[in-house]
C-alpha cells in the first residue's frame, strides 16, 4: 500500500506552547498561586531559562544606556543634561505565587523599578528610599529652577539626589483596575476586592463600600516579604484614597 501524502501544513505540531502563553491562559482563568516546587521538572527548567534571559535583558539594557550616556555627555553642553531613566512595571517569576505577570496585581515585584536620575552635579551613588512616577515631574522642574506644579501628587527628589536630604514618610500608591497597594517605608498594605456581588461592583472592583479584602507584608532581612498583623480596618489615608478614586 502506497504511503498517505499529506498536504504541507497539516503535519502534526510536536513541539508544545511555550511555557509563557499556558501560565497567561491559566492567569486569564483565574488559576490558583503556585510555587516553583509545585511544577514538574520541565516547566521548572523553562522559568530557569526564562528567568536568566530576563536578566540578559537587564544586562544589555544597562550596558547600551552606558553607551548612551555616554555619547550625551560626549556632545557640546552634554555635561547639563538632565534625564530620568524609569521603567513601567517589573515581571513576576513566582514571588506571589504567580509567572510570566504584570498588569493585574499591585505586588512589589511588579512595581519595584529603576529611578535613575542623570543630572549635574550628581555623583554616582545609591539611595535607598520609596519613591514613584509622580516625583518625575516635580524632581524634573526643581532640577530646572522651575515653578513647581500646582498640587502634584509627588516630591522632587532633587534633595535627596544632590545632598542626600531623607524624604518625609508618605505612603505611595500603586493600583491596577482589580488591585491595590498603599507602601510604607517598613511594608505594604495589598487590598483587593471579593467575588462581585453586583454591577457596581464589576465597574468599580475597588469601590470603598464595597467588599474589599486586604493583606499587610513587612519586609524581611533577606529583602524578601513576608505577612504581617492584619489590621482590622483600612488605615483612615487609605479610605480617602479609595474615595477620591471612586470620585474620578
Amino acid at each position: 500500500a502506497s504511503e498517505e501524502k499529506k498536504e504541507p501544513g497539516t503535519e502534526e505540531k510536536t513541539q508544545k506552547t511555550p511555557l509563557i502563553a499556558r501560565y497567561i491562559e491559566k492567569l486569564d482563568q483565574a488559576a490558583e498561586p503556585r510555587t516553583r516546587k509545585d511544577m514538574p521538572p520541565d516547566e521548572r527548567a523553562e522559568i530557569e531559562i526564562a528567568l536568566a534571559n530576563y536578566d540578559a535583558e537587564i544586562a544589555y539594557l544597562d550596558h547600551h544606556l552606558g553607551r548612551l550616556l555616554d555619547a550625551i555627555e560626549s556632545l557640546p553642553g552634554g555635561e547639563n543634561i538632565w534625564l530620568i531613566i524609569t521603567g513601567d512595571h517589573g515581571e513576576s517569576f513566582g514571588e506571589s505565587g504567580y509567572f510570566f505577570q504584570h498588569g493585574q496585581f499591585a505586588s512589589p515585584e511588579q512595581t519595584e523599578v529603576p529611578f535613575i536620575v542623570v543630572a549635574p552635579g550628581i555623583l554616582p551613588v545609591r539611595h535607598v528610599a520609596w519613591v514613584s512616577h509622580v516625583d518625575v515631574a516635580p524632581t524634573l522642574l526643581d532640577l530646572a529652577g522651575l515653578p513647581p506644579l500646582r498640587e502634584a501628587s509627588g516630591l522632587s527628589l532633587a534633595p535627596l539626589v544632590l545632598d542626600g536630604v531623607p524624604l518625609p514618610r508618605r505612603t505611595l500608591y500603586a493600583e491596577t483596575p482589580r488591585e491595590l497597594s498603599a507602601y510604607y517605608e517598613d511594608g505594604y498594605l495589598r487590598i483587593r476586592p471579593g467575588p462581585p456581588r453586583s454591577a457596581e461592583s464589576l465597574r468599580n472592583p475597588l469601590d470603598p463600600a464595597g467588599d474589599l479584602r486586604w493583606q499587610r507584608f513587612r519586609r524581611t532581612q533577606g529583602g524578601g516579604w513576608k505577612t504581617a498583623d492584619r489590621p482590622d480596618q483600612l488605615p483612615a489615608s487609605v479610605q480617602e484614597f479609595l474615595r477620591e478614586r471612586a470620585a474620578k
